[in-house]
């Protein structure tokens, strides 16, 4: 049973799920299962919702705390389901008995378990958290029985960075900070990993830690966060080639986390390479050959979405596969809604819909699952 733990500033608006959320996750523990963590306040009270992405995914689970102070958990009891009121809609069965345990002291365990004494309660879900200051984990392990909280579909994208602080609500007349930050390169352009030349894509991992599509010096470069001294090579940098150790003008890179690696658009060797984040990784592999990419992106079901430079499409691909479906353009080079012209960064939402950079249409196009013909949301004019 793969299970999804939502954490959220009471009160919790049933029609309105990303209202108060302070962190969703999907994995981090064992199993496929989710750990959260977060820092609490004696002056605030949370919710802590359990999914799973599938309506017959049921069974009873754990949840495992730990951390420096005390946390306790009282049941949030409704006299009925809750149902929200979106496009995504999430039954909630709030008589699911869960096991609950705490601990009060921090631990080195695994995800799922617990080295000291604990305390063990009965409750239902979701479950309300209060707690004295400090910052805690929260895991859960599947087991074989009982019933938890039933979906319809997931609710929201398990992909907000941990670790957390409990925050407010961000105010609607709140502005940008009017100054930037440098948080990589700025020492001219150049091949040392305090610098960069000509970079385009980057991605951003739940640590905070970007990674950079280094183009011109045909390497990709991760700064970690905190670090604007020097980057660190992760992939390529072995000068601009077709080897399975070398890139040549990559373009875009994104990270697959349940495989722990980084797929990466080689623009100028066309193909799209699959390469481990693991410290002893030397070299990649290739996944898509034969395609002048530029943009990729993954969905929450891991599909992948590339943007193909020469044939002016957008192709759907599951990892394995070389051809794909295409979703998008594919009807030559032109400004029709049909076309595309020179597609390059894209994005994907929850219902599959793709959004294209048609760089040389001067417009963004978005795209609905099976569509014909693309609906521009931006310039084109």
């Amino acid at each position: 049973m793969d299970t999804y733990g939502y954490l959220y500033i009471m009160p919790f608006i049933s029609s309105s799920p990303q209202s108060n959320l302070v962190v969703a996750k999907d994995d981090g523990g064992s199993q496929g299962n989710f750990q959260i963590t977060a820092t609490f306040t004696v002056t605030q009270s949370t919710i802590l919702v359990v999914t799973t992405y599938h309506p017959d995914d049921i069974g009873e689970f754990n949840i495992s705390i730990y951390g420096p102070t005390q946390l306790s958990l009282t049941p949030y009891i409704s006299t009925s389901n809750i149902v929200t009121n979106t496009n995504e809609t999430t039954s909630v069965d709030t008589t699911a008995t869960t096991s609950t345990t705490t601990t009060t002291t921090t631990t080195t365990t695994t995800a799922t378990t617990t080295t000291t004494a604990t305390t063990t309660t009965t409750t239902t879900t979701p479950i309300m958290t209060t707690a004295a200051i400090g910052t805690t984990k929260v895991a859960t392990k599947r087991s074989t029985k009982g019933t938890t909280r039933r979906t319809k579909k997931k609710v929201i994208a398990p992909t907000i960075t941990t670790p957390t602080t409990v925050t407010a609500n961000i105010p609607a007349d709140a502005k940008w900070t009017q100054n930037g930050m440098t948080i990589a390169g700025n020492n001219g352009d150049g091949t040392a990993t305090n610098q960069l030349h000509c970079p385009q894509g980057l991605f951003i991992d739940d640590n905070q830690t970007v990674i950079i599509a280094d183009n011109c010096n045909h390497r990709i470069i991760q700064w970690k966060e905190g670090d604007t001294t020097n980057g660190q090579v992760v992939a390529g940098g072995q000068g601009q080639g077709n080897g399975l150790n070398q890139l040549n003008q990559p373009t875009y890179v994104l990270i697959d986390k349940e495989a722990d690696s980084l797929i990466i658009c080689d623009h100028g060797n066309r193909r799209v390479v699959w390469w481990s984040r693991r410290s002893d990784s030397v070299q990649g592999k290739i996944l898509i050959p034969n395609i002048e990419c530029w943009g990729l992106v993954m969905d929450e079901k891991r599909y992948l979405y590339v943007s193909d430079n020469e044939k002016h499409e957008v192709r759907r691909y599951q990892l394995g596969e070389e051809n794909g479906i295409l979703v998008a353009g594919g009807n030559d080079r032109g400004d029709g809604f049909h076309q595309l012209n020179w597609p390059t960064y894209l994005f994907v939402d929850r219902q599959q819909n793709v959004y294209v950079s048609d760089n040389e249409n001067h417009r963004v196009v978005k795209w609905t699952e099976g569509a014909k013909a693309g609906i521009v949301i931006a310039g084109g004019q």
